[in-house]
């Protein structure tokens, strides 16, 4: 009977998919079918032999258990078994209750656990990663599946089918861990009532039930057993349907987002300084203080080079969700720095009579000081290969300014009298740019408690 409904019914769930593994196909006659539903939760057929029966969730199929039944069914719940019920009906109508259903047998299908799954959920636990288990299934077979992949707190369980629309679900999102019986509705709304609360959150999925909540959920992740329907609309497809690749894409997508938060602010410092001074000096009788060969021993060197290698670097710390802040903390202290010693050399050069030439190369050396003491901030934590970096790119800097400085426009760096402005000028950038970080730290930390009481309505 079981085999005849699944192989008839032709389903391809995890469910179907376990019985055909363990009974060969009868060849039944079938004549009429009624495929599985997540409504419904249980899948029928009809036979040429004028039998009827239905296989599926025995609380869905039955209006009222027998308590023998029912503790029997409990039992093995707790056990970890999912329990499932065959029954003959007299009608088969996928529109109309089942009418006065006769139970045959429960089926028990246990849910085989991997062996990397406890390592995998502990991972995401140290790494302050919730884990929800939301499943069509009796929530306290998942329960004690969900304790034995060791999830934590995978007793806090409720039964879905108990809840109404009327319901607070952040709340329920919040306080539970394992979700049963849920119907693909309520794993939208579960997804969205997290989200609400200002999670990230990713769902992992195989069946079209779950399209509702993939499509929902920030990272929707499909398994590659799954419908096509759903990996269609994921983000990623785990090709060999094992959730252990999920580590690999938190390390990769943590990657990705600390490197670009670190060279972001290498590149936004250009942009900063560039623009303001382009503005200031639209309104000034004075000549732009760099030639554009000029800026390219800095762009190269204290940018592009730099970013190429720390872009590459293994970095999988956890997120802080501050990118802005962290970028503005070091390239805004730069950029009013680069700004300020421009103009403090421009107007040095004012009073003192120095010539054009004179007074870019000041500019570019503080300009590249100062850029390569935003690189060292960005390179931490340091080790030998980034201080190793580091080193290198000043010590090319320092190369194209004695040997090369023809060719950019510089002054000769021989000439004494450039460095009695430039020694003094560098000493200063240092302090000046850590006092500057304070005072920009201190105004952002500012607007970040304003934003939060306005949120907070305090």
């Amino acid at each position: 009977m079981i085999a005849g409904i699944t192989y008839g019914t032709g389903d391809t769930n995890e469910t179907a998919n376990a019985i055909k593994a363990a009974i060969a196909d009868p060849q039944a006659a079938v004549k009429s079918i009624v495929p599985f539903s997540s409504q419904r939760k249980w899948s029928g057929a009809a036979f040429e032999d004028g039998t009827q029966y239905v296989f599926g969730a025995p609380q869905f199929i039955f209006h009222q258990l027998d308590p023998a039944i029912k503790r029997q069914i409990q039992t093995y719940a707790q056990k970890g078994f999912r329990v499932l019920a065959v029954a003959e009906v007299t009608s088969l109508d996928a529109e109309q209750p089942l009418v006065n259903p006769q139970m045959m047998g429960l089926v028990l299908i246990s849910d085989v656990i991997r062996p990397n799954a406890v390592n995998t959920f502990q991972y995401f636990k140290n790494q302050d990663v919730t884990i929800k288990v939301i499943s069509g299934d009796d929530p306290t077979t998942v329960a004690t599946v969900a304790q034995n992949a060791g999830i934590q707190n995978a007793d806090h369980q409720i039964d879905m089918s108990t809840v109404t629309d009327k319901d607070d679900f952040e709340k329920i999102a919040v306080e539970n861990t394992v979700f049963g019986r849920v119907t693909p509705d309520q794993k939208k709304r579960l997804i969205s009532a997290l989200q609400a609360q200002q999670h990230t959150v990713a769902m992992t999925g195989d069946g079209v039930n779950d399209l509702l909540a993939l499509r929902q959920a920030d990272c929707g992740i499909a398994m590659a057993s799954g419908s096509e329907s759903t990996k269609s609309i994921a983000d990623f497809v785990l090709i060999n349907s094992n959730f252990d690749a999920m580590i690999d894409v938190l390390n990769e997508g943590r990657r990705v987002i600390n490197n670009i938060e670190r060279v972001a602010s290498m590149y936004l410092i250009k942009t900063m300084y560039s623009v303001v001074l382009s503005l200031i000096f639209v309104f000034l009788a004075m000549q732009y203080p760099f030639e554009p060969i000029q800026l390219t021993p800095i762009t190269s060197l204290m940018v592009g080079i730099p970013s190429f290698f720390l872009a590459l670097e293994p970095n999988f710390s956890r997120i802080t969700n501050q990118f802005m802040r962290q970028v503005l903390i070091v390239s805004a202290p730069a950029a009013v720095c680069v700004v300020g010693y421009i103009m403090a050399i421009e107007i040095i050069g004012r009073l003192f009579g120095l010539h054009y030439e004179f007074t870019s190369t000041l500019c570019v050396l503080l300009t590249g000081a100062i850029c390569w003491l935003a690189l060292v901030l960005v390179s931490r934590p340091w080790n030998r290969l980034k201080i190793g970096l580091d080193l290198l790119v000043l010590a090319a800097f320092l190369a194209i300014i004695i040997f090369f400085n023809d060719i950019f426009s510089l002054v000769s760096f021989f000439d004494k009298d450039i460095w009695l402005y430039a020694v003094p000028l560098i000493a200063t950038a240092y302090p000046l740019y850590i006092f500057m970080q304070g005072v920009i730290t201190k105004i952002l930390d500012r607007r970040e408690a304003k934003r939060k009481a306005k949120r907070t309505g305090n």
